[in-house]
């Protein structure tokens, strides 16, 4: 269940990133890159340790 609620909070703040035009948020495609990484970690684990399913 705490993987599940990270990876959903991750995946908040990927959307959140991705909203935001590029004017404002300058490092937009670092931050994206960055929660991209950070999901992509989370489903690993989730998968290795056979957890629920994402």
């Amino acid at each position: 269940m705490y993987l599940k609620n990270i990876l959903q909070s991750y995946q908040e703040s990927l959307i959140s990133c991705q909203n935001k035009p590029i004017e404002e948020f300058l490092d937009k495609n670092e931050k994206i890159n960055y929660w991209s990484e950070k999901i992509q970690k989370i489903k690993s684990e989730i998968s290795d340790n056979n957890f629920e399913k994402v």
